[in-house]
């Protein structure tokens, strides 16, 4: 399972002055202003690695990550993990999983990596991932969240 992180601008409009003709009868005028800012934001397809064996590797499992229709901007990426865990007392460490998004594979962390690619509108990005399970690991369903941050590049 992950967690999507997405980013949105909102329209931000500002009334910058206010100018009276007092006492004159004449006509009232204002200066408006507005600022839109980018749209953006992420979504992404969650990743089903099945039934898994100690000491077997799982590879090729992807998830695409693609920006709604709407988002206006170009989106850098990044990705972090956390453990997997059984919801009791079993778990497998982050790095077990590994990514790419081209190139070779790379552990996951708990920290955010640099940019693992970038996404916008009609152009999505695939990343791969594989699971190695450790000799000896509990039997039990794991799960794990894997969470991408979007940043709107200017």
């Amino acid at each position: 399972m992950k967690e999507i992180i997405g980013i949105s601008a909102v329209l931000a409009m500002t009334i910058l002055a206010v100018n009276v003709l007092a006492g004159t009868g004449g006509p009232a005028s204002i200066t408006a202003s507005a600022t839109v800012q980018p749209v953006c934001g992420i979504s992404a397809t969650d990743i089903v690695f099945g039934t898994v064996v100690p000491s077997s590797t799982v590879s090729d499992k992807t998830s695409t990550i693609s920006m709604p229709i709407g988002n206006t901007q170009t989106t850098s990426l990044t990705i972090k993990g956390e453990d997997w865990s059984d919801g009791g007392s079993n778990s497998m460490p982050v790095t077990q999983t590994m990514w790419k998004s081209s190139g070779s594979y790379t552990a996951l962390e708990t920290t955010e990596s640099a940019s693992i690619g970038q996404v916008s509108f009609g152009t999505p990005l695939t990343v791969n991932f594989q699971l190695s399970v450790p000799a000896g690991q509990a039997a039990a369903s794991y799960t794990q969240t894997i969470t991408f941050t979007a940043s709107c590049d200017d």
